[in-house]
């Protein structure tokens, strides 16, 4: 019931957020336009984000190049989703400068919580205009409720980047901070009797909307809902035809004056204005608007297996009837009872 103030999400932030003379791992978040190294970044809990993994300051081509991910000791707040490198043709992830007919992406080449990728071009690979290189992306999600660590590194015990000396490389740490929005239903009450009590989803730090009060589940009643006094009320609706669900009412005047089924507009008269709720509710043929189900048909008048004119010329026989014209001699509910 409350909007939230404090927003339910996962802080991440990343790296310095600026470029220096030294090569360096960067961050850009994927799908907001245009590139733009960040020091932080929000997602909210039991959603993902997209990151784009850049080696910026590369500033000359690259035969190889990659990265080690690691966010082992932070697995129980955040899981990893899917990744993928950025090829030239753009078939496992960003499109960028690598070859994919080489390199290797590996999932937890070290356990859980550990990812590997591996990029390369014989031709060299070529960094944007502003001296970057991009070698791929990294879908994460925040669950938990403790800060996650998790950091980018050159790949151990092997040589990542040609001709770039891997020494030069600056890591990257990664800090998740985990910002809940609620804890308890009542953190979510906005104080509006009508739209029901919002309960707090835990798990997931957010308010799910409530049930509304005052819905009685009778398609016949209009619910009116007072905030100020907090109550409920219901007034009948109005039916618009006899097979409207509302239309539940005998329509009888008197034993000889009956206005028997067939008062498709509720008047209390069987008359013309009756036909077009008649054609539009049963005007049907195996070959015009057919039968959708057994109900449809039941207005089959004259027993030939379609509902078509026929019908209604029965129809008016039978049921052409109002106080004024053809009354019933009597009236058992809403049926006619002949002598």
């Amino acid at each position: 019931m409350k909007k939230l103030s404090m927003l339910c999400a996962v802080t991440i932030i990343f790296g310095a957020g600026y470029a220096t003379a030294q090569p360096n791992y960067q961050v850009d978040v994927a799908g907001d336009g245009g590139k733009s190294f960040v020091n932080e970044v929000d997602i909210s809990v039991c959603n993902q984000e997209t990151l784009d993994i850049y080696l910026a300051d590369a500033d000359a081509p690259q035969i190889a190049g990659g990265c080690w991910i690691d966010f082992s000791s932070s697995t129980a707040d955040i899981v990893y989703v899917s990744a993928g490198r950025a090829f030239t043709d753009g078939s496992e992830g960003p499109t960028g400068p690598w070859d994919p007919r080489t390199g290797v992406l590996v999932n937890e080449p070290a356990g859980p919580g550990t990812l590997m990728y591996v990029v390369a071009n014989l031709s060299g690979a070529s960094p944007d205009g502003d001296g970057d290189l991009i070698i791929g992306s990294i879908t994460l999600e925040s669950f938990g409720s403790h800060d996650a660590t998790v950091t980018i590194t050159t790949i151990p015990a092997v040589d990542t980047w040609v001709p770039i000396n891997d020494a030069s490389v600056a890591s990257a740490a990664l800090v998740i901070h985990q910002i809940c929005g609620c804890m308890t239903d009542a953190d979510c009450d906005d104080g509006i009797f009508c739209n029901g009590v919002e309960d707090c989803y835990e798990e997931c730090c957010l308010c799910l909307p409530g049930t509304p009060p005052c819905d009685d589940g009778d398609p016949c009643t209009v619910n009116n809902c007072d905030g100020d006094t907090q109550t409920c009320n219901y007034d009948d609706c109005a039916a618009t035809s006899q097979f409207d669900p509302c239309c539940n009412e005998p329509i009888c005047d008197g034993a000889s004056s009956c206005y028997c089924w067939g008062d498709f507009d509720c008047d209390e008269d069987v008359d013309a204005a009756d036909i077009p709720i008649f054609l539009g509710d049963f005007g049907r043929s195996q070959y015009f608007n057919p039968c959708t189900n057994e109900n449809d048909c039941n207005a089959d008048f004259n027993c030939d297996g379609n509902v078509d004119a026929d019908d209604l010329t029965k129809f008016l026989e039978d049921f052409g009837r109002s106080q004024f014209f053809n009354p019933c001699p009597a009236c058992v509910g809403w049926r006619c009872v002949y002598p």
